[in-house]
């Protein structure tokens, strides 16, 4: 048997290496944009968007200039004026009474207690004998307001 020239373990790896290496750098390299980091494009950019809006000095010369505009900036004064009181405000939502809570126990049997003797009240007005519901109308407006 004829032994053929076999390359090496070696030289194997070596050869794949190299093509490995030669692959990665005929495909794009990694940093395609100058030698740039990525903060200094960003910058770039930035810089560039800049640019590209209009400037205050431009924008001024674009409109037309009349010799008023410095007059009514000259003659415009400032005035104080005082609010009378209630005008102008917003009544505070949160009432200032002291009312019974109705999720605790103590402020449901207060509010029970009350509106047994509103009730009471009511069944001994004259004015509930001659027409009940009205008396019961009035009643519960009275007790909303």
């Amino acid at each position: 048997m004829l032994k053929l020239a076999k390359t090496s373990k070696k030289e194997k790896q070596q050869t794949k290496s190299n093509n490995f290496t030669a692959k990665l750098m005929n495909k794009v390299t990694f940093n395609t944009s100058n030698n740039l980091s990525k903060s200094a494009l960003r910058r770039k950019k930035r810089r560039e968007k800049e640019q590209l809006k209009p400037k205050m000095d431009e924008l001024f010369s674009s409109l037309p200039e009349t010799s008023t505009n410095t007059d009514i900036t000259n003659n415009t004064t400032t005035k104080i004026v005082t609010a009378s009181s209630g005008e102008g405000f917003i009544k505070s939502s949160k009432s200032n009474l002291n009312k019974p809570n109705p999720s605790k126990s103590s402020g449901f049997k207060q509010i029970l207690k009350d509106e047994h003797k509103n009730f009471n009240n009511v069944l001994k007005n004259p004015q509930f004998r001659t027409s009940p519901f009205d008396a019961l109308r009035n009643a519960i407006q009275q007790n909303m307001k």
